[in-house]
């Protein structure tokens, strides 16, 4: 016996200003693309479409993307994703394919009505002109032997000449950390060793996500990440529930 899944949209969440014809672009949005309309009334729009055989119904989970950047930047989107497509990939595929976003925060829908979303990606792009970076060398005893603050353009050079620095001691420890436009996500290295910046500088020309930070909460984890981009740096955040 073939089974259907269903989902309902408001009309006007699916139609042009005129409240009658379709807009193609947010059916993809909305994650209903490829589904088939079964009835459409004043209210909403009912779609349908087939489960294959042994799978598990799981509708798509609705997410609100707010995105903040200049005018062509800023704004509220709102998509349906799947369980398991990556929240992490597809928020910093925005920051790809517009040049004018700085920041970005995905939250999940919930289905509570006293909190309706919950935040499940933050991100946000440092520029290159604007990674300005205070660094503090210290030896075993914790005591600063040098400190240094500058504006950094290739974050790659710069972690490079601060190795050569901690060689002078195996012993020296390094924190780096973000001072100008600095926000609830920005870089910041603490008190690392000679191999823990290797591991980092590995990373980082190998285009992966470094410095990893994971943090516990009662009801949440946090994991924040930083990642290189054409235009700068990305500071992630990703909650984990």
């Amino acid at each position: 016996m073939e089974q259907f899944e269903y989902i309902n949209i408001d009309l006007p969440k699916l139609t042009k200003p005129d409240g009658i014809r379709i807009n193609m672009d947010k059916l993809h949005e909305l994650g209903v693309e490829g589904w088939e309309m079964v009835l459409q009334n004043s209210k909403e729009f009912v779609f349908k479409r087939k489960v294959e055989e042994g799978r598990v119904i799981v509708l798509d989970k609705k997410y609100k993307i707010e995105t903040y950047g200049d005018k062509d930047g800023a704004g509220v989107l709102f998509k349906r994703i799947a369980e398991d497509e990556s929240k992490t990939a597809i928020a910093l595929n925005y920051f790809y394919v517009n040049r004018g976003l700085e920041r970005l925060t995905m939250f999940e829908e919930t289905g509570s009505e006293v909190i309706s979303y919950k935040p499940v990606v933050k991100a946000k792009l440092i520029p290159f002109r604007s990674l300005q970076l205070e660094t503090e060398v210290k030896d075993f005893n914790g005591i600063p032997k040098s400190s240094h603050t500058v504006i950094v353009k290739d974050l790659g050079e710069f972690l490079d000449k601060i190795l050569k620095e901690l060689k002078v001691d195996p012993k020296y420890t390094v924190s780096i950390e973000q001072i100008a436009n600095p926000n609830d996500i920005q870089i910041n290295l603490e008190n690392l060793n000679i191999k823990q910046l290797e591991k980092v500088i590995e990373k980082y020309k190998a285009d992966e996500p470094f410095n990893i930070k994971e943090h516990t909460r009662e009801s949440y984890k946090t994991v924040e990440k930083i990642i290189k981009h054409p235009l700068g740096h990305l500071v992630v955040k990703e909650f984990i529930y």
